[in-house]
């Protein structure tokens, strides 16, 4: 029986587009086993002397089937998540080499808008993403594109073999990554916390006071050349704010381990001062090096901005 008695639509696509293992039910599941039973047996022909001569010529090797279970379904194991490779719109995952030989296999997401994602089934119409296995007996390591942004999934392996279709294990729910695209010098996802006003370095108290009244916001900023500006959205047109780094004055930190806020102090009238928070950047790595990472940024910019030959950095004492 053919690929197509198994429903998938889609045989013959190539390799990473969406697939669906579409209109196969219990049916067609059986339909091999019960043709197979239908079939009369034929019995052996009698022996004779020309064949018993034959048996003492050389023969040819009997050819290798690759079939270690006849009789059952393949077993498909639950994908283990590359979560070091993991993106805004794509995660990788590897599984262990499967045990049975099978036609086709294909690794599934679904939503996880419920604690089995999968328990309606896929559908590629209720935001489904399907990638299709090129070397289903070989492959042991894939990555699904096109997934959203800021979205949970759960992962499954579906196979199918000459005996039906098998489902392995949900993983758990997975979320993808801020969608956090390169521009200018240097972009990405920071906390802005409310402005402060008063002399530069004093930052404890003059903190609390203003988050009484304002809470952070996250913003997408861009530092391309000397303009640092931020966004509410990605691909917002217009700004929310921006910052000519010639306009600050001095730049502080609290000194103490894994510090991961930054205080840009204004040379204006108010002494006004932006205080950001750097999270976990995947592109650049842990929180504390993403600070590590935009604090010699702007530190450059301002060094070749104001045409200076280097930029000092003020540390404050932990208020530990």
């Amino acid at each position: 029986m053919g690929d197509e008695d198994f429903g998938f639509d889609d045989f013959g696509a190539d390799e990473g587009e969406d697939f669906g293992f579409d209109g196969f039910d219990e049916d067609d599941e059986a339909a091999p086993a019960e043709a197979a039973a239908a079939e009369p047996a034929v019995a052996d022909p009698p022996a004779t002397e020309n064949a018993a001569s034959s048996d003492a010529s050389p023969s040819k090797p009997a050819p290798k089937v690759i079939d270690d279970d006849s009789t059952a379904k393949a077993k498909v194991p639950c994908p283990l998540e590359l979560e070091e490779r993991r993106s805004w719109d794509s995660c990788t995952f590897k599984w262990a080499k499967l045990d049975q030989t099978v036609t086709k296999l294909q690794l599934q997401a679904m939503p996880a808008n419920k604690k089995n994602a999968f328990a309606d089934g896929f559908d590629r119409k209720a935001g489904g993403k399907g990638l299709m296995i090129a070397d289903p007996n070989s492959t042991t390591e894939a990555t699904i594109p096109k997934l959203d942004y800021e979205v949970s999934y759960q992962f499954r392996l579906v196979a199918l073999n000459k005996h039906g279709k098998s489902e392995g294990p949900n993983t758990e729910s997975i979320a993808t990554l801020v969608y956090s695209p390169d521009r200018g010098d240097k972009s990405g996802w920071l906390i802005k916390r409310p402005n402060l006003r008063g002399r530069a370095g004093t930052l404890r108290g003059t903190r609390r006071l203003s988050l009484k009244k304002q809470k952070p916001e996250r913003y997408f900023f861009v530092l391309d050349g000397a303009l640092l500006s931020w966004y509410s959205q990605v691909d917002a047109p217009q700004e929310v704010g921006f910052l000519h780094i010639n306009k600050v004055k001095e730049m502080s930190y609290i000194n103490e381990e894994g510090t991961t806020r930054l205080c840009l102090h204004l040379n204006d009238k108010d002494e006004t001062t932006y205080e950001l928070d750097f999270p976990e950047d995947p592109r650049v790595g842990a929180a504390e090096t993403s600070f590590k990472s935009w604090l010699k940024c702007l530190t450059d910019a301002r060094v070749r901005s104001a045409g200076l030959e280097k930029a000092t950095v003020k540390t404050i004492a932990s208020e530990r």
